[in-house]
């Protein structure tokens, strides 16, 4: 390990350092992904928030290529984000 915030989980290395180098670029994939899946909902949240769009739910339904017969829905994956205000709902 190369200093002492690395990590080593499950015999895989993770170089933290490089990780939060790269979380705003993450974030932003994300967010353009989210956007084109739903502009609505999207011009509704703090799209500043990096943290908000690096939650792993978003990673898999975006990033897997995993085709789940019952995907979670981007309200469900966002909902602990929201701080309880009302958001757009497409479907009512």
């Amino acid at each position: 390990m190369e200093n002492k915030s690395d990590v080593i989980l499950l015999n895989y290395y993770l170089d933290t350092d490089g990780f939060n180098n790269y979380k705003a670029s993450l974030s932003d994939t994300i967010r353009r992904a989210f956007y084109q899946e739903d502009s609505n909902l999207f011009e509704q949240l703090n799209y500043e928030d990096d943290f908000m769009f690096l939650e792993p739910t978003l990673f898999y339904k975006f990033l897997s290529g995993v085709k789940n017969e019952n995907p979670l829905t981007l309200m469900q994956s966002i909902l602990g984000y929201t701080s309880g205000k009302k958001l757009y709902q497409p479907f009512q």
